[in-house]
Order: C-alpha cells, then structure tokens, then sequence
C-alpha cells in the first residue's frame, strides 16, 4: 500500500570448489561443496513520506574456504540466521539523513584456531557465535557546499553455545567493540571554484583475538580536488601520521597491518 512494503525472496545456492596444492614436491588436493535455500523478508512502514521504519530476517549461508585435512577439515558451511530493526528520516528539507540500526545474528561452524595445535594451521569449529549491536548513521549537506557522512557502531561479538567448558560467553573475532568515521568535504565558490578540499577520520576500540591483543588506532585522511570543465584532478592522502595498526589477524598466527602513510592523485574526464 502507501505506507506498507513488503519484501520476500528465497535463494538457491549450490556450490563446488577443487583446488590443488603443490609444496616442497609434494602433491595436495582440496575440495568444498555444499548447498542450500537462504529465505529473506523485509517490511517497511512509511508513517510520514520522509520516515521509514523497517524489520527483517534473513538466513546466511557460506561455504568454507578450505576443508583441508591438514587444517583440520572437512568442515560443515557457516549458516547463520540475522534479525535486524532500525529507521531512516529526511530532515531539514531533505538536507541530513539519519538512520539507526539494531541488529542481532547469530552463527554456527565458525571456524576458530584449534587450542591444540601450537602452530595456528590446523582449525576447529565453534558452537554457536552471536554478534549484537547498533550502526548510527548521519549523511547530507551541512550547507550547499558542505557535504559530511558520519558514523558510529557498538558491537558485541561473543561466543553463545560451545561444548568447551567455560567457553560460552567469552569473547570472539577481531570485531572492535566500538568504531567512529567521519568524512566531510567542502567546495569553494567565487574565484575557486572548482577547488574542493576534505578530511577523514576513522577510529576503532582495541580488541582480543585468541589471546592476541590488538590495540585500538585512530587514522586522519585527506582529499584535494579540482575541477575545470570536463577535466579533473584529486590528490587523496592516507594515513596522514604514518601510524603504524593493525585492522585485523588470521588466527593467533599474524597480524593483518593496516595500509601506511600513501598518497594517490588521479585524473578524469568527463564526456
């Protein structure tokens, strides 16, 4: 109707992947297959044009990337199952859009490092794994020339089933538990314009991974551009304090660092 939308789809998933390895002379082979029907259904209600509230649920499948013996394979695919909630508004004639979600999943065959094996290779599978928390979005137009995208989530990610005694309710993945962005760009007028000029900050809680202890970080980011027709030119910065973090890790074996202090400058034209 108006204010009612519906949505419902279901989805057939087959999947096969071989792969083969050849280390120090010696011959490996490595498949995956599995399938399966994944349902999603949606409903939105639209009390005022410019306010939309919505719910949904939504089933996850995925297949392992390896079900490697030498790793402790063959695994049974991730399923996971999600219920998610939130809003989204036009406010100040449509100049800001703010939306606020709240979401809830929960996950089975999540693979994890096998306590037994000192060497990180080999992996095992956990019970069950609940991630629960809420994303704050703001994105629009402070004034015609100035143009912000803001954001914020809290998230808890936790074991919530497992046959290891004293397991349920500890911890699990490298998810911070709190993350802040903010992006916000401005474009001269007058003799200027043309000219834009913008700066991004991104910043993450600490976090533990298996006992491995990865610390919070905070990165600045900036942009210059300029336009004059049909041509272009930007010149992006990275990680402007050339600070050195880690945005992830495989395991408890290695840190995944995040990029260092970069700089990228780009032409286009438009026909």
């Amino acid at each position: 109707s108006e204010k009612w939308k519906a949505l419902l789809a279901i989805r057939y998933d087959d999947y096969l992947n071989r792969s083969y390895f050849l280390i120090s002379g010696s011959e490996y082979f490595d498949s995956s297959k599995a399938h399966a029907f994944v349902p999603k259904i949606g409903l939105v209600y639209q009390p005022l044009q410019s306010v939309s509230v919505y719910g949904s649920y939504a089933e996850g499948f995925q297949p392992q990337y390896s079900n490697s013996r030498a790793s402790g394979g063959p695994f049974p695919p991730l399923k996971a199952r999600q219920v998610e909630a939130g809003f989204k508004a036009e406010i100040f004639q449509k100049r800001l859009v703010p939306t606020l979600t709240w979401y809830l999943i929960k996950e089975i065959n999540v693979l994890k490092p096998d306590p037994s094996d000192a060497t990180g290779v080999r992996q095992v599978t956990t019970g069950e794994v609940t991630s629960r928390g809420i994303e704050i979005t703001l994105t629009g137009n402070l004034t015609k020339q100035w143009n912000m995208l803001a954001n914020y989530a809290h998230n808890k990610i936790f074991i919530s089933k497992s046959t290891v005694a004293g397991e349920k309710g500890t911890g699990f993945g490298d998810t911070p538990s709190d993350a802040f962005s903010l992006w916000t760009t401005y474009q001269l007028n007058g003799k200027l314009k043309g000219l834009k000029a913008g700066a991004g900050y991104r910043q993450a809680t600490k976090r533990s991974v298996y006992g491995l202890e990865l610390p919070g970080y905070s990165v600045w980011d900036a942009l210059l551009s300029y336009q004059y027709n049909k041509i272009g030119l930007a010149v992006n910065a990275f990680n402007l304090a050339n600070k050195r973090y880690a945005i992830g890790s495989f395991g408890s074996s290695y840190y995944f660092p995040g990029a260092p202090g970069s700089m990228q400058v780009s032409i286009n034209y438009n026909w």
